[in-house]
């Protein structure tokens, strides 16, 4: 460890080990500012008792930790007064799993010196615990979670939004109407199961100038929620969606027009089996008329057709248009000579000459045909 280092930012994002320790560690005496974000570990107190005492003249402090060990959200606050005597600045997020709800003091964490609020999902036996405002980038919390929600102004820095555990894209809205500053939104639902759905009254947004991408990987047809979402993010440029959830578009010409001036970079995700519906080479001219600025492309079809035809689908209608320089397709060929002598391959049956500055490449280990020039 560097002695003199005065600022230091750590992301564990895989971890192997059972338990931490930092008796081991000098102490680093100049260190003004840290941050660590690790979620893949149930934190200990003791383990984050270790740490403090290993920077004891931090002065900016931001934790992100997972936990089901009571000593962080009971009556005695041990975590508040361990805290070093030069802290003037402690941003706070605690996923935290608990047997009954009667182990969290809410009145103790609401008035410590860092006010903290709690947002509980019963069905979870989860809470996240957070200082107030939350100062975070990425935020992940449950529809029940985001109900508890008092008001939007803790969440007005949020850059990220996230959710994998089946929240809908009209949920989601509840929280990202309050997020002017967000960059991405990222719902995924990849279960082989059918949500229920509820409906949802669509919240009024502001305007989202900051918001570059979507993932919009769901079981549920969101059409509307995504439309009102596209109508307020104008550098929207980056979208990465199932097919399913991008069929109702080819027959709204409004959302058609805003998608072909704004997005650069599209993904089109493999269906899961309760929305079958695979994207095949008869919907490849429909993308690139809607699609006019495209660049980068990625098709997954894993679950669907053959990759070839789906390649050389592309290549056909992209080949007056100059402007894309990268094809990804995920999926099965069985064509030996697309997956051993990929360029010649795409020479031999589409637009492309020898002599023409591109390059591709087939990779069997993740079966993937990439193009690019």
């Amino acid at each position: 460890m560097i002695p003199n280092i005065q600022q230091l930012n750590v992301t564990i994002d895989e971890i192997s080990i059972t338990e931490i320790t930092f008796d081991n560690v000098e102490p680093l005496i100049k260190l003004n500012k840290f941050s660590l974000r690790c979620f893949n570990h149930f934190w200990l107190f003791d383990e984050i008792h270790s740490l403090l005492k290993k920077i004891p003249y931090v002065k900016h402090l931001s934790l992100q930790l997972s936990s089901f060990d009571n000593t962080f959200v009971n009556s005695e606050q041990k975590l508040i007064s361990f805290l070093p005597d030069s802290l003037q600045e402690f941003h706070f997020s605690l996923r935290y799993y608990y047997d009954t709800i009667e182990e969290i003091d809410f009145h103790a964490l609401s008035i410590s010196r860092f006010p903290m609020i709690c947002l509980i999902d019963e069905e979870l036996e989860q809470t996240v615990i957070h200082t107030i405002p939350y100062q975070f980038s990425l935020l992940n919390i449950s529809f029940p979670m985001i109900k508890q929600i008092s008001t939007g102004n803790n969440y007005l820095n949020l850059k990220k939004f996230y959710d994998y555990q089946g929240m809908t894209l009209a949920e989601a809205l509840l929280i990202i109407k309050h997020c002017r500053r967000i960059h991405e939104i990222d719902i995924q639902y990849d279960k082989n199961e059918q949500l229920v759905s509820v409906p949802q009254q669509l919240s009024l947004l502001p305007n989202l100038y900051h918001l570059k991408r979507i993932w919009l990987l769901h079981p549920s047809r969101e059409y509307q929620s995504f439309k009102l979402i596209l109508s307020v993010a104008p550098k929207l440029s980056e979208l990465f969606i199932a097919f399913d959830n991008l069929l109702p578009v080819f027959d709204d010409q409004d959302v058609c027009n805003l998608l072909g001036q704004r997005i650069v970079h599209l993904l089109i995700l493999r269906p899961v089996e309760s929305t079958p519906t695979s994207i095949t080479e008869e919907y490849i001219p429909k993308l690139a008329i809607i699609f006019k600025h495209l660049r980068h492309l990625q098709i997954d079809v894993t679950n669907g057709p053959s990759i070839d035809s789906i390649v050389l689908a592309v290549m056909n209608v992209y080949k007056d248009k100059s402007q894309l320089i990268s094809l990804v397709v995920e999926g099965q060929s069985s064509c030996q000579e697309l997956k051993s002598n990929t360029r010649q391959w795409l020479i031999d049956h589409s637009y492309l000459l020898f002599d023409d500055q591109f390059d591709a490449e087939f990779r069997e280990q993740t079966n993937r045909f990439l193009f690019w020039k």
